[in-house]
């Protein structure tokens, strides 16, 4: 049998409302004894408690906002394992989540979601180059938030260090004997696209190596321009003999183009990718992909951690913090020579 209300529960159970209030808040200073008794109720009584009322009442939410930018691709594995770690830190602290896809990011719309009670605050993704004023504005304005997969200064920010990143895989590349390489990028705007070119510009230059101009293309994290890409860069007079990519989708586009063009990988070009998805290591990617590995979910993990302990204690948080984690190079067939 049901109850519709708190005040319908407390008569069934003999208590007053204020002390089962007290009891589903979570106050430790109501008797051992009597949240026992409540919990089994709870059950019994088939009781599901308005959060929303609650959160009005207590004048606090427990939800967090998790905003993606909408994009023409979403197969990246990115998400999956960005929802998993965003999740199993808000559950893990008595917080639920919410999901939205957005782009542009709008100050309006996130000031109005943490203003109406709907959040407590919010995780932007990936944001562009262009999102810094929008994001420095919900700073200023006091709206609990964190960045994921990007980074600003000022701002708390929860990203993989790509500029080490594509650094690691172009010292890899050159350690091959490879010294025409060329460079894919997802979108200049993006600002990790960015930080993995910045590492990809440092490897070249410490080994003295050109980065000629034509081996630089933009292929905006989609595989049939990553296709194109590739195309031209095998019909210049002096074609690369390796391309690093920003992503693992771009990768794949690339290395399927320059086989289909009759050159070998990784015997007349290497390529290499990022993100380390299942997609560089399926049975129709031959050889399989190599790629630079970052841990998606230990980074939503901890961004959450953190965006939820500053909603509960900001004083304890003056300052931003930034944290950059450490990427991991996974070296297979697409890169590495015969032999080795």
């Amino acid at each position: 049998m049901a109850v519709e209300t708190l005040e319908d529960l407390a008569e069934k159970l003999k208590i007053s409302r204020r002390t089962l209030s007290r009891v589903m808040q979570g106050d430790a200073n109501v008797a051992e004894g009597t949240r026992d008794s409540v919990s089994k109720s709870l059950e019994k009584f088939r009781y599901y408690r308005n959060f929303h009322a609650s959160s009005l009442a207590a004048r606090k939410v427990h939800v967090i906002a998790l905003v993606f930018p909408v994009q023409q691709n979403t197969q990246d594995e990115y998400i999956y394992h960005t929802q998993l770690g965003v999740m199993d830190a808000s559950q893990s602290s008595g917080y639920h989540t919410m999901i939205f896809a957005r782009s542009p990011y709008r100050f309006d719309e996130c000031m109005s979601w943490v203003k109406s009670k709907m959040v407590s605050g919010v995780i932007l993704v990936a944001p562009s180059l262009a999102s810094f004023e929008t994001i420095r504005d919900l700073q200023k304005s006091k709206v609990p938030l964190a960045v994921l997969h990007a980074h600003y200064p000022g701002i708390d920010s929860f990203d993989g260090d790509n500029v080490q990143g594509g650094y690691v895989v172009t010292r890899h590349l050159i350690g091959q004997g490879r010294r025409r390489i060329a460079f894919l990028h997802g979108h200049p705007d993006w600002i990790n696209s960015r930080d993995r070119f910045l590492g990809y510009s440092k490897a070249m230059k410490e080994a003295g190596l050109e980065i000629l101009p034509e081996y630089v293309r933009n292929a905006f994290f989609d595989m049939a321009t990553a296709e194109k890409a590739a195309e031209q860069l095998m019909n210049l007079p002096t074609p690369p003999d390796a391309v690093v990519s920003a992503n693992d989708l771009m990768a794949v586009g690339a290395l399927k183009k320059i086989k289909s063009l009759g050159m070998s990988i990784p015997e007349d070009v290497a390529v290499v990718g990022y993100d380390n998805t299942s997609l560089g290591q399926m049975p129709i990617v031959e050889p399989s992909l190599s790629s630079v590995e970052q841990p998606f979910q230990k980074m939503s993990f901890e961004a959450t951690k953190h965006l939820i302990d500053k909603i509960e204690n900001p004083r304890r948080h003056k300052e931003s913090k930034s944290i950059f984690f450490p990427p991991r190079l996974v070296v297979r067939g697409s890169s590495l020579k015969a032999g080795q």
